[in-house]
């Protein structure tokens, strides 16, 4: 009401306005779409068309079930997950009237599973011309991480790539701990920003503090996680700079 664009003067209102709705869920079948619509009304099933109520109307009431004779029509089958898709439009200048109402849908969350333990690999390569060595400044990672799971960093430098160990040892000196992603810094719930490893001062430590920098670094990402719980990493970021050679 008397905002956005398309006010009538007569009435200060909005009409001829469009909504979208997008809705995954799980087939079990026997679910029920019910609906009151006008003016346009189209629904989607799996990408194909299982409603349609086109054109400018007074309000129609209807009701879509989704069983075995839909389901063979929309080609759903029971344990899938599919996407719901509702289009409407407002066509006329004195009324509106729009009601949906989803019976039965299971919007279950996917999960990718991973072993209790495991570790994935990147590597890094500093580019800086003659006279110059680089200086590995911060790696920072966004992440959501559930209670008792977590992400561990850890990372190693050479002058070459074959020289990088090809798995992360327990401790020092070969590998150093550059942080690690856990529900405190890093919820599941968010919110997702950049996070880095702190001193007890909660001062950045970059790489460097750790670890003698060359121009070959390897990162190893060790995702530990508890029954079907899972860190995800969002996005990480390695930081560096090239300074005069001594």
């Amino acid at each position: 009401m008397a905002r956005g664009f398309g006010n009538y003067a007569a009435t200060g209102r909005n009409y001829h306005f469009t909504s979208e709705l997008r809705y995954p869920f799980t087939f079990q079948a026997g679910e029920v779409l019910d609906f009151l619509g006008d003016d346009d009304l189209f629904v989607f099933i799996n990408g194909r068309l299982a409603v349609d109520l086109g054109g400018a109307h007074t309000p129609v009431n209807g009701s879509i079930t989704l069983d075995a004779a839909n389901a063979g029509l929309l080609g759903l089958l029971t344990g899938n997950t599919y996407r719901l898709d509702v289009f409407q439009a407002e066509r006329h200048t004195t009324g509106s009237r729009y009601k949906l109402t989803l019976r039965g849908f299971v919007q279950a969350r996917s999960y990718c599973s991973f072993p209790s333990s495991n570790t994935y690999v990147r590597d890094f390569k500093a580019s800086c011309v003659t006279g110059e060595r680089p200086v590995w400044q911060l790696f920072r990672w966004r992440a959501a991480v559930p209670t008792g799971t977590s992400i561990a960093f850890r990372a190693a430098t050479a002058d070459d790539n074959s020289m990088l160990p090809a798995s992360p040892p327990g401790a020092a000196p070969v590998t150093v701990p550059i942080g690690i992603a856990t529900a405190l810094n890093s919820p599941f719930l968010g919110p997702e920003v950049f996070v880095n490893e702190v001193d007890g001062s909660m001062k950045p430590v970059p790489i460097s503090q750790h670890l003698e920098s060359k121009p070959w670094l390897r990162v190893f990402m060790t995702f530990n996680t508890v029954g079907a719980l899972s860190p995800r990493l969002d996005e990480w970021q390695q930081f560096y700079d090239c300074v005069p050679s001594e």
